[in-house]
């Protein structure tokens, strides 16, 4: 980037310099400058530097690994994400898995934070994952394992940064799928962590919640709003 304003600020000096000296070839300095600045910044965007900087997934049976207390991912804090994505199935995914998945994406478009969407969103190049797996062992405490999810951000930097995130949600086919499943996943998907309220849908046992709650809802707002 540094030289990239250094090509720009070299321009501007030879556009200045002849335009005092000759004021009658100012325009067609100033339209090549015009130009050149288009050309620069196409050829910026054009070649980004992608940042994968983790993958972070969970599950039912785990609590929460993020140092962060907000209830927040931790690669999620602090950057700009689009609220609208475009979600897609995986080819095997059953149709009665694929409903509780649209119902947990209701759920979410309710609040009118995000919005989810099988249509492609053009100004936005966030994509929600939709999948299932299959594992039947528990932990040592017996918990099951009823999904698993995450988000995956990646950073282009142009002129101008820009973060996007491809999240994943799951869920496990060896237990009867769950609406207060889904919308976990999907809300890890999103950005949210575990939390240790109850009452939310991201406590790391499930509940059977099928409502968010308002510490849900909040931090919903601190990653998109």
């Amino acid at each position: 980037m540094k030289f990239l304003k250094g090509i720009i600020l070299i321009v501007v000096a030879v556009f200045v310099y002849n335009w005092a000296k000759t004021p009658a070839v100012s325009q067609q300095i100033n339209n090549q400058l015009v130009t050149l600045t288009t050309d620069l910044k196409t050829w910026s965007e054009k070649i980004p530097f992608l940042v994968d900087s983790k993958t972070e997934t969970h599950s039912d049976s785990q609590s929460s690994t993020s140092t962060d207390n907000s209830g927040l991912e931790s690669i999620v804090i602090n950057k700009k994400l689009s609220n609208t994505y475009t979600y897609y199935f995986d080819n095997n995914v059953p149709s009665e898995t694929r409903q509780i998945f649209l119902q947990a994406i209701a759920v979410y478009n309710q609040t009118g934070i995000v919005k989810i969407t099988a249509e492609k969103q053009n100004e936005s190049k966030n994509t929600l994952r939709l999948g299932i797996y299959n594992k039947t062992a528990s932990d040592a405490n017996n918990m099951q394992e009823l999904g698993i999810g995450g988000p995956k951000i990646y950073s282009q930097y142009g002129l101008i940064r820009s973060d996007y995130n491809h999240g994943k949600a799951t869920l496990n086919t060896a237990y009867p799928a769950r609406l207060s499943a889904a919308i976990h996943e999907i809300g890890h998907a999103l950005g949210l962590d575990h939390t240790q309220n109850k009452d939310s849908v991201m406590y790391p046992v499930d509940q059977g919640k099928t409502t968010l709650s308002a510490q849900d809802v909040a931090n919903l707002k601190k990653i998109y709003q």
